[in-house]
């Protein structure tokens, strides 16, 4: 009888590259000529397994493997032919990033580092956009720290865990308030000349102010500039001695002064 031709033109779509716990899109053989059966050599990496009978490879793989060659070959009784297929697996894409729950920073103090929980393998982090002068990412760990310089209002971040498999995000809210002031102090107690001009009185205080405010009013004639605190102006009545609250306020919190 006629021998068999051996088999000729064996290919794969190669390189091939895989995720760890994803199901592979099997891949089939290209071949002229008929083929009794398919051997691969080395072992596929743990996951993915060769269809003997039709030479298509699938499976999900469950470890991380380099690049390697695999020989596949397909055989007949008259022969064989070979090829070398390139596969590699990577690690799964990192998933579940989080960072736990941040209140508003004082500046001016250290913060607690924030540390992220991540699932998979992460090579890298970044952030969008740029944090809060004075804080910073670790690309490697994704911890950020330090000590914020200057308020900002509250903003989401978006920090990226980059893996060889992939990436995933997640979206943290900072803020940073400057510390409330403190210390507000005036001469006390003041006694004024009816249609006298006073002397103005500015305040003692320490920390950023973005307000002043009165409480009672002011007795007739006189005023509290808002912005600065100072005390000016000509009484235009008599009035019996009163306590007057003043308070200064910014975006962190207030301080009194009775």
């Amino acid at each position: 009888g006629n021998a068999t031709p051996p088999p000729s033109g064996l290919s794969y779509p190669s390189p091939q590259s895989f995720t760890v716990g994803t199901a592979a899109t099997a891949i089939s053989p290209t071949v002229s000529g008929t083929v009794s059966s398919y051997a691969v050599s080395p072992a596929l990496p743990e996951g993915l397994s060769l269809n003997a009978s039709t030479g298509q490879i699938s499976g999900t793989p469950t470890i991380v493997a380099a690049a390697n060659s695999y020989a596949v070959t397909a055989s007949n009784s008259g022969g064989s032919t070979t090829f070398s297929l390139s596969i590699s697996v990577l690690p799964a894409a990192p998933a579940s990033l989080s960072y736990p729950g941040t209140g508003p920073f004082p500046v001016g103090v250290a913060i607690t580092p924030l540390s992220p929980t991540v699932t998979g393998t992460v090579t890298g982090y970044s952030v969008s956009p740029t944090l809060p002068a004075g804080l910073a990412i670790n690309a490697t760990t994704g911890v950020i720290s330090g000590t914020p310089t200057g308020s900002s209002a509250a903003t989401s971040y978006l920090i990226t865990a980059q893996g060889p498999g992939g990436s995933t995000t997640f979206s943290v809210s900072l803020s940073v308030q400057s510390p409330p002031p403190s210390g507000l102090f005036y001469a006390n107690p003041q006694t004024f000349v009816v249609h006298t001009p006073i002397t103005p009185i500015g305040p003692g205080i320490a920390g950023s102010v973005v307000g002043y405010s009165v409480s009672p009013s002011l007795p007739e004639g006189l005023s509290l500039n808002p912005n600065t605190g100072v005390i000016s102006g000509t009484p235009t009545a008599l009035t019996s001695r009163g306590n007057y609250i003043i308070s200064a306020t910014n975006s962190g919190g207030q301080t009194f002064f009775a």
